[in-house]
């Protein structure tokens, strides 16, 4: 029989098997939890512009009536809440402007506005302390819902207008050295 070291090792080694399936970057839900009454409010603003667009392998200029250059900025306001030692919340709601630099009388080149609320509940039902970290398995479930009337099927459109649900686990291994 297996002891409790070899057991975790196995485990460990066979949820990795998942990584080769999928992998994807640090997105809004992590494998973290907030301590009950613990919480973060986080807001964040990005700015990017572009003057080209990339066609497959060709690079265009912005197309008409666009033109010259696009510019994006982006203000977010990011909640995490820790509800007990199982239960944390996560909101997500999104400010974004963008403007094209074009002909102007052609056509409006500013749109902003909310873009959409993201709502996840994340639950630890498993946590399992080794002696070389932690292995965490969560649920989550949530949903996106856009926030405003914009208008989704345009150039400078501020996101793409879809209400969205998730259902998804996710397993976590943190080393006591603090890599995850």
């Amino acid at each position: 029989m297996l002891g409790i070291k070899k057991k975790s090792i196995f485990l460990v080694a066979c949820l990795s098997l998942f990584v080769i399936f999928q992998s994807e970057a640090q997105e809004i839900i992590d494998g973290f939890m907030k301590k009950p009454g613990e919480g973060t409010l986080a807001v964040s603003y990005s700015y990017e512009r572009y003057d080209e667009f990339k066609f497959g392998t060709m690079k265009l200029d912005a197309p008409p009536p666009v033109g010259g250059s696009v510019t994006t900025q982006s203000l977010g306001v990011f909640a995490d809440y820790g509800f007990s030692d199982r239960i944390n919340v996560v909101l997500n709601m999104p400010y974004i402007r963008v403007q094209g630099s074009g002909n102007e009388e052609e056509r409006d080149q500013n749109m902003g506005g909310f873009q959409d609320v993201s709502a996840y509940v994340k639950w630890r039902p498993f946590e399992l302390k080794m002696e070389s970290g932690y292995l965490t398995v969560l649920g989550v479930v949530g949903f996106s819902t856009p926030l405003s009337a914009y208008e989704a099927d345009d150039l400078l459109s501020i996101g793409n207008g879809a209400t969205t649900g998730l259902i998804k686990g996710l397993v976590q291994y943190k080393w006591n050295t603090g890599l995850f």
